[in-house]
């Protein structure tokens, strides 16, 4: 981030002057076509090796990496640099009349890194090295998709093939990505059972037990990668002897016929390692129907500030642990990400992408800095989306042109159990300020919404929305579609039988006693999560219902209001009516948790 752009370049604007896109068309990057040390960074698979610094890719007489300041090519990503490496004035090895004027070779051991970052995803001399695949059974990709025209979530299952230990250490996993122009993304969760033979690789449907995380995948990001000290547990003595993926396919020009075998490739010992790094997610936030992005706004966020707690799981005790990794995720509209440690007053910036990008999620390796988190810390998660190319409203959901935030973070430890708390809100930035810092500036009592984080996979409940905001909420729900909320779409005829009368279609589920569904969907109302069914049975008459229905919907009986006590006054079978009402609403919340993941 430190070479200067090139006299005439463009793309210079956000880039504080310097040219971050050093392989591609224009400086801010993601343009085509690449320059010449572009295509020799795809040659080296993005990676920095030995023989790429000492290529000179533009033919001006200088090695990339003596225009870059590592000219005896013993730096690697992460590595905290020499202060020769610190200081040097790059210039653009892509570029061949931006060229050093004057250069003199220094001695090999100035441009030493004072720290090497660790090493990531690789064996140690003497374990057993086994690496296999496993993969999509010719699927062919569903056209329209099942959550939106070019949008299909599908799951598969995988048997992971050996049972000769009882417990191994998954070293790396990354894709196998054979449709680039459709695998959008992909979660992998560990079972504890292994599917029948004949579904490997096949669609599936049903959770089984699989609730042990395990990874994920985007573009530019391994599934797993693990230092040298530390191991992902999987087989029997792990709980994982298999696989549930849940995969989601863009099909970006509406194509019939595209088939995928796509998967994911497993390096793993029977060599076990010291630790199985332990996690933090602070946001994972991935549909909420409340959470909207304004049209032709530059730099809209998402930030949440958290106070962080980390115990050591077998004794309760708090501790303090080294971070490995931080990482972020979008869609289509991320285009910044900032993460920053704030600990008695003072604030360490943990993560400052002021160009972030969709095809290139790259985690950033803490642990050379040799930053700690311990119980009372505060952390501050903020995305930025740039929504000016769109005219209308964009939510946040599983669809390629909803939205995301995630943030997550890895420690050099294991056995730890972590958590934060604090609030997720949402408002504009002005084009020049920057990401850092923004609660500060931006705090949530000024905000256009907040929630209060009580699932981090959904940000939880709106607790604010400004007048404004209600207003562009109005408008986006007046311009939808009446139809059920692909989160909740299988349960909405169960949902509509807790509602016994019309009054109830604009009250959240909340107000209708529906408790369990609070760090969910309590906070919203059936009209906004089962408009479609609602408008064919009790709430027909409301008015975001279409004029005319011609489909009934398939639902259980109404039930009456139950009344308040079955003291004076109250028959048996008033008494009997609360209790099946109880029942079915118990029993309502625990399909709809398990098909959305808990609350």
């Amino acid at each position: 981030q430190r070479v200067p752009c090139p006299k005439g370049a463009s793309g210079c604007e956000k880039t504080d002057g310097n040219c971050w896109g050093l392989g591609h068309a224009t400086c801010h990057g993601g343009t085509f076509p690449l320059n010449q040390f572009g295509l020799d960074l795809k040659k080296a698979k993005h990676k920095w090796t030995k023989e790429l610094c000492e290529k000179d890719s533009d033919g001006d007489g200088l090695s990339n990496g003596e225009e870059l300041g590592d000219p005896c090519c013993v730096w690697g990503a992460y590595d905290i640099p020499s202060d020769y490496t610190e200081s040097f004035k790059a210039s653009h090895p892509g570029v061949a009349s931006e060229k050093q004027t004057g250069y003199a070779r220094p001695q090999c051991s100035a441009t030493t890194p004072k720290v090497k970052a660790p090493v990531m995803g690789g064996f140690n001399p003497g374990e057993t090295q086994h690496v296999v695949d496993v993969c999509i059974n010719n699927y062919t990709i569903p056209m329209p998709g099942n959550v939106g025209p070019r949008t299909q979530y599908t799951s598969f299952a995988w048997n992971f093939p050996d049972d000769s230990e009882h417990m191994f250490h998954v070293v790396r996993a990354e894709a196998i990505v054979k449709t680039p122009k459709n695998l959008h993304h992909y979660i992998v969760t560990g079972c504890e059972e292994k599917w029948p033979d004949s579904k490997h690789g096949k669609v599936i449907s049903g959770r089984m037990e699989c609730n042990r995380g395990f990874g994920g995948w985007a573009p530019g990001k391994p599934i797993v990668e693990m230092p040298l000290w530390g191991g992902k547990a999987i087989g029997k003595g792990a709980g994982i002897v298999a696989f549930s993926v849940s995969v989601h396919f863009d099909n970006p020009d509406l194509e019939q016929g595209i088939v995928s075998n796509d998967g994911m490739r497993i390096w793993y010992t029977t060599t076990l390692r010291k630790v199985s790094p332990s996690g933090l997610a602070t946001m994972q936030v991935s549909v909420n129907p409340a959470m909207l992005i304004p049209a032709r706004n530059n730099r809209y966020y998402m930030t949440r500030k958290c106070q962080v707690t980390i115990k050591e799981k077998s004794t309760q005790k708090h501790v303090e642990a080294q971070l490995l990794l931080a990482s972020s995720h979008a869609h289509l509209l991320g285009t910044e990400a900032y993460a920053e440690r704030i600990r008695d007053g003072e604030r360490t910036p943990l993560v400052n992408d002021k160009v972030w990008y969709f095809d290139d999620q790259y985690a950033h390796i803490l642990y050379p800095r040799n930053l700690t988190l311990r119980t009372g810390d505060w952390l501050v998660s903020t995305c930025v989306f740039n929504s000016q190319g769109r005219a209308k409203l964009t939510v946040v959901g599983r669809e390629t042109t909803d939205e995301m935030c995630w943030s997550t973070y890895e420690f050099a430890e294991g056995g730890l159990t972590t958590a934060c708390k604090g609030d997720i809100w949402m408002g504009s930035l002005n084009p020049t300020e920057p990401g850092l810092g923004l609660e500060l500036r931006h705090p949530a009592s000024k905000a256009d919404s907040v929630f209060d984080a009580a699932n981090v996979k959904t940000g939880g409940s709106l607790t604010y929305r400004s007048a404004e905001s209600e207003k562009m909420l109005s408008e986006y729900l007046s311009t939808q579609p009446c139809t059920d909320h692909d989160m909740v779409r299988m349960y909405c005829s169960v949902l509509l039988a807790q509602i016994s009368n019309a009054d109830g279609c604009d009250k959240t589920y909340k107000e209708l006693g529906m408790r369990g569904l609070a760090g969910r969907i309590g906070n919203y109302t059936t009209m906004q999560m089962c408009c479609g069914t609602a408008c064919n049975g009790t709430c027909s008459a409301n008015k975001r219902c279409p004029k005319k229905t011609t489909k009934a919907p398939m639902s259980l009986p109404k039930m009456t209001t139950p009344p308040a006590s079955t003291g004076a006054g109250g028959s048996a079978s008033d008494a009997a009516n609360h209790s099946r009402h109880q029942r079915l609403s118990a029993l309502a919340c625990l399909l709809i948790l398990q098909a959305i993941g808990g609350s």
